[in-house]
C-alpha cells in the first residue's frame, strides 16, 4: 500500500509544481497588460499592453455591440436634427 501511495504522490507533486510554475509565468506576463472593459455594459473586451506605468489594472473601451447601438442612435439623432432644421421652428 505504501508503494501505491508513493506512485500517486509523485505525479501529483509534478503536476502541482508545473502548475505553480506556469501560473507564475502567466501572472508575470499579465503585469504588463490592462484588462479592457466596456464602459457601457461592463463586459470584458480583452487585454491591451500597458504603454506607461499607470496605476490600476483596468481600462475602458467600447464593445462592438454597444458601438453599433451607439452609432445607430447617433444616426437617428442626426436625422431628427436635420428634419427639425429643414422644417424650421
Amino acid at each position: 500500500m505504501l508503494q501505491q501511495g508513493d506512485a500517486w504522490s509523485d505525479p501529483q507533486r509534478y503536476f502541482r509544481t508545473r502548475y505553480d510554475e506556469l501560473r507564475e509565468q502567466f501572472l508575470a506576463g499579465r503585469q504588463g497588460l490592462y484588462r479592457l472593459v466596456c464602459a457601457w455594459c461592463q463586459n470584458r473586451i480583452g487585454w491591451k499592453r500597458k504603454t506607461a506605468t499607470v496605476p490600476g489594472e483596468l481600462s475602458h473601451g467600447i464593445c462592438p455591440a454597444c458601438a453599433t447601438d451607439l452609432v445607430s442612435k447617433m444616426h437617428a439623432l442626426l436625422e431628427a436634427l436635420s428634419q427639425i432644421l429643414l422644417t424650421g421652428p
